[in-house]
């Protein structure tokens, strides 16, 4: 039997000229970002701390590309969530970039296989934390009958990313990472070397604070339970309904906002690592704009 949906509750064949310019739109601005990502690469090899900004910019691009997909198909609150990922990415790469690049990409490093480390550790049967993990999960509904890798697995998975945290290049980021556990307990790779605690703090030295009061705090509201009801009641007609499924009145304002941060992350990333492309990309600027006004 073919089950349909019901019209009023999913708007699933919504999609308008409009919703198609604006991912157009999208498309053409990641189109361009694919060209800033190549100037990198091609400048400057992919060593160790090259690949971690050139790894976040990629990420933002993946995000806005998965944007312009949901938009074009109308699941425009669906693109909240990936907007709150990418507002992260912008500022952890503004961070990266602004100043001792080199450090800051080798905390994020350091921090990063540190975590690694803690996940193989709630898996062995020999720690503390690991005789905890497994005494929670032996009363989970799903996973309390899920068998366990074999232990010499764990261990050599573990010992491979400690015996990394001995090479001479992360020797360094290793004592400041050990000396930032002092007055943090799970440090955040931008909190090494005294810096901000959480992402709040991260975007008030950004001095982009309004960015995490209007998108991010914002859009956490409507992505989690705390507001639910606020993100799916809407006025029709003076009266107050819930609203369908693939609603598209949100998208114009949506991209905007986007597009808008997006180019924030270009124009520090053409400014930090390629300055000499900042002709090219005044000229795509402005000719993007005019499109951007139209729409």
């Amino acid at each position: 039997m073919e089950i349909q949906e019901i019209k009023n509750i999913l708007l699933r064949n919504s999609e308008t000229k409009e919703l198609d310019d604006l991912s157009l739109l999208i498309d053409e601005a990641v189109n361009f970002g694919t060209h800033i990502l190549n100037w990198e690469i091609e400048k400057n090899n992919s060593h160790r701390e090259n690949a971690i900004s050139q790894i976040f910019f990629k990420n933002i691009l993946e995000i806005v590309d998965g944007i312009s997909i949901l938009v074009k198909k109308s699941s425009i609150d669906n693109t909240k969530v990936l907007f709150r990922v990418l507002l992260e990415n912008i500022l952890y790469l503004e961070y990266l970039l602004e100043n001792d690049f080199k450090k800051r990409a080798l905390a994020y490093i350091v921090t990063t296989i540190h975590k690694e480390i803690k996940f193989f550790s709630k898996l062995e049967d020999n720690t503390q934390v690991g005789k905890e993990f497994k005494a929670q999960l032996k009363k989970d509904k799903i996973f309390k009958n899920v068998p366990f890798f074999e232990l010499p697995t764990i261990e050599k998975k573990k010992e491979s990313f400690e015996n990394k945290l001995q090479l001479p290049a992360f020797l360094e980021t290793e004592q400041e990472y050990q000396r930032t556990l002092i007055r943090i307990k799970n440090p955040n790779w931008y909190s090494l070397y005294d810096g901000p605690h959480n992402i709040e703090n991260l975007a008030k030295y950004l001095n982009h604070h309004s960015l995490y009061e209007a998108f991010y705090r914002g859009y956490s509201e409507d992505i989690h339970i705390s507001n639910i009801v606020k993100s799916n009641l809407v006025e029709k007609k003076g009266e107050i309904i819930m609203k369908s499924m693939r609603e598209s009145y949100e998208a114009k304002h949506i991209v905007s906002e986007i597009l808008t941060c997006l180019i924030i992350a270009y124009s520090n990333f053409i400014i930090k690592r390629i300055p000499e492309k900042c002709g090219i990309y005044e000229k795509w600027h402005n000719d993007f704009t005019v499109k951007f006004d139209e729409l």
